[in-house]
Formats: structure tokens, sequence, C-alpha cells
């Protein structure tokens, strides 16, 4: 592995509020009618690049509406995590992300890489499943060089488990656009490291 970035998260004490009410999810999936087979989804995905093996496909559902969209997802039984006691797996943060691929128009080509984000949110502890829902800020692409997205986790009580502001995505031109030629074999074991950061 190659180190391309670092970076920093410190931890907020919170507002100290009421926590946020639950989301009415039969109104959000009314406004999403296009359904995408989970299958079909992740071969779209390895089209512009993108190849995931086993271990990191989480969406199991999505459907799309009017630059929106919303994806079940869940963290497959393989994705070990050695006991760690997550606030929220990587494998569900990536899988929200993964659902933002969805507000791409039908047989798009573009790819984009996540680039950064404005502010992140959690609500709830351990949530291993629940729904992405994802809105595109309008305007946000200029050239179609970048992307701008609000998303929202919710468990399956439509509680909300977790806040992305402005997760922007730039588009990835060139070599790095290409799908790769040997994705990670499904049989490649996955094993997840807690680390504390250094002073």
């Amino acid at each position: 592995w190659i180190r391309h970035a670092t970076g920093s998260l410190p931890a907020s004490t919170g507002s100290g509020g009421e926590p946020p009410a639950a989301a009415d999810l039969v109104s959000i999936r009314a406004a999403c009618t296009e359904e995408v087979e989970a299958g079909a989804f992740y071969a779209a995905l390895a089209a512009r690049g993108f190849e995931m093996g086993s271990r990191f496909r989480a969406v199991k559902r999505v459907w799309r509406g009017a630059g929106e969209a919303i994806g079940e997802v869940e963290v497959p039984s393989g994705a070990a995590d050695g006991g760690i006691d997550w606030h929220l797996h990587p494998v569900l943060i990536d899988a929200c992300f993964h659902v933002a691929a969805a507000t791409l128009a039908p047989g798009a080509t573009e790819s984009y890489l996540f680039a950064g984000l404005s502010r992140l949110v959690l609500h709830r502890h351990g949530v291993t499943r629940g729904w992405s829902h994802v809105r595109m800020r309008p305007g946000a692409h200029r050239d179609n060089s970048f992307a701008i997205a609000d998303v929202v986790l919710f468990d399956d009580d439509g509680k909300m488990a977790g806040e992305m502001t402005a997760l922007t995505f730039q588009r990835v031109r060139g070599a790095l656009a290409r799908p790769v030629a040997r994705p990670l074999s499904s049989e490649s074991s996955v094993s997840w490291a807690s680390r504390m950061a250094s002073a």
C-alpha cells in the first residue's frame, strides 16, 4: 500500500441537544423510483474502474431519483473486524460513498474519487446496516470536474446514525479512470487494525 494523504479527525462534544428525529424512509423511497439491482450496480462501478471484492459490496439494493438516491447498506459477513468496536464500520462508510454513484445518469462513464468532506457527525454507535440517502447539491458540477453531495445514514428504524456534509468527489481523467487489470482476489483476506494516532 502507498500512503497518498494523511489527516486528523478531532472529536467534538456536540451541541447537547435532542437527537435528530427519525426519517420517513417511505417518502424518501417514493422520490427514488428507479431500482438498480446490486449486481448491475457494482458492474457499472467496475466499468468505471472501481472493482469491489465481495467484502466491500455493502450496497444490497439502491433506488435513484432526480439528483438523489437511497441504498440499503449492510456490512458483509466476510468483512472481518478483528473484534474492534467501531463507532461506524469503515465498510459502511465506504458503502455510503458507493450510493452516491447511483445519482449519475444511467450509462454514464465518468469516474469520480472522494476528494473531501466538510463535516462528519455520528449519532449512533455500532450500526452495521441501514439506509444511505444521498442528495447531490444543485449546480455543484462545473464542467463535470467535481460533484458535491450530502449524505445521511439511517438505521433500520429510520433513526439518523450519521451525517456527511459537503462530500466532494473529483472527476478522474486519463489512466486512473481505466479499469484495473487485475482486481483484488475474492480470496484475499481483510484485517482491520485500530491504532492510536501519534501526538
